[in-house]
């Protein structure tokens, strides 16, 4: 990796060593884009039984580097693509790899992610699985057609992943046929328990 590897988020621009120095003086504050794995090689990682996928949940923000409102429309802001797309993406490059089976491609994005937390988020016991008593969040994507349609290009970083048909959080349907339902926010913070000192 090296410094054009880095992207200042602000204005899209690829970094030098003095670039890099200058913003991270000036704005310490600020964010970058590491552009750095390559499809080869997230393939070999994603097949591993021990490799989980989880996003960053990377935040989005206008040109002066301020975090954008929660109501910004798709496509609005700069920032990662993984903060609107890893799922989406995740799910079209293993299902077309062939190296996983569906279930095992899905456990990677639910009940495994939900196994490692339950140590220190006990309530992560009734998440991540599909069972009666257990919070029904579910996803209802289409094999064939998701894929994860956010980029690195000023515009598309936040745009949604496309082939979700519908998405309940805690039973309430929060996407219907594919489209963001407003005003409905049926999710809520997980509080994990620190059981030994640091």
């Amino acid at each position: 990796m090296d410094y054009k590897d880095l992207t200042w988020v602000e204005t899209g621009e690829a970094m030098t060593k003095e670039t890099f120095t200058k913003y991270r003086k000036e704005r310490a504050e600020g964010y970058f884009i590491m552009k750095h794995i390559k499809n080869k090689d997230m393939l070999v990682a994603l097949s591993h039984p021990d490799v989980i996928v989880g996003s960053d949940g990377m935040v989005f923000v206008d040109d002066r580097g301020k975090l954008l409102p929660e109501d910004a429309p798709f496509g609005a802001g700069n920032g990662h693509p993984r903060g609107a797309g890893t799922h989406g993406t995740y799910l079209r490059l293993a299902i077309d790899s062939g190296l996983l089976n569906l279930p095992q491609i899905l456990a990677k994005t639910s009940y495994l992610p939900a196994k490692l937390l339950e140590e220190v988020a006990p309530s992560m016991k009734n998440r991540g699985r599909l069972q009666a008593g257990k919070f029904a969040d579910v996803t209802l994507f289409d094999p064939k057609s998701v894929n994860g349609v956010a980029g690195y290009s000023r515009g598309t970083s936040s745009l949604p992943s496309v082939g979700f048909a519908y998405v309940l959080v805690n039973g309430e349907i929060v996407v219907e046929k594919g489209n963001l339902v407003e005003g409905v926010f049926p999710g809520e913070p997980i509080r994990g328990e620190i059981s030994k000192p640091l």
